[in-house]
């Protein structure tokens, strides 16, 4: 028996990794075996493994780009002209061009909803409307976007600007002009 016994010590310590002490000390009536002698060696449960694995994935947007296509044009006044306005909708609006990737929404901001228009050291404010918004370069047929901002199919996306300057009777005469910041950004949904 004690042939037999030694034999099977060896072979477990070649097939489980274990030392001849560890497999001599379980073989005395360790947690393995149950009783002393009988010959029954099993693997420490810590000497067992297991493995998985996980998938990963990113999606990468093309860059956004936002283009000016047209300012926007009050024209020539007189002083005293009173209000002048040019909606969003109208081929006076300040226009553009946003593309990135296609079908997916963006969020677009304003800098000001006012503009300071300087000549020299005299400034005008100009008040901006509510942009509007088409998938082709027509402001005539640009709509509010409803708080839902997608560019097209083919990533494009166009947006108009429109406002209004009140020229009173004593503006000092000049060519005034401001800047009417716009960013643009994916919404992440």
């Amino acid at each position: 028996m004690a042939k037999k016994l030694s034999v099977l010590m060896i072979m477990m310590f070649v097939f489980a990794g274990l030392s001849y002490a560890q497999v001599a000390t379980e073989n005395q009536g360790g947690e393995n075996d149950g009783a002393a002698g009988t010959g029954k060696v099993t693997a420490p449960k810590d000497a067992q493994s297991a493995s998985t694995s996980a998938n990963a994935s990113i999606t990468v947007y093309s860059g956004l780009s936002i283009t000016k296509v047209h300012d926007i044009n009050f024209g020539k006044v007189a002083a005293g002209a009173g209000l002048q306005k040019i909606a969003s909708n109208t081929s006076n609006a300040a226009g553009f061009q946003i593309t990135g990737q296609p079908d997916n929404n963006v969020n677009i901001t304003l800098g000001a909803s006012s503009v300071t228009l300087t000549s020299g050291s005299n400034t005008l404010t100009m008040n901006t409307d509510a942009p509007v918004y088409n998938n082709t370069n027509d402001p005539t047929g640009a709509t509010d976007s409803n708080g839902n901002i997608s560019l097209s199919s083919a990533g494009n996306l166009y947006m108009f600007v429109g406002g209004s300057v009140n020229v009173g009777a004593t503006t000092p005469s000049g060519t005034y002009s401001g800047t009417i910041d716009v960013s643009v950004a994916y919404t992440g949904s």
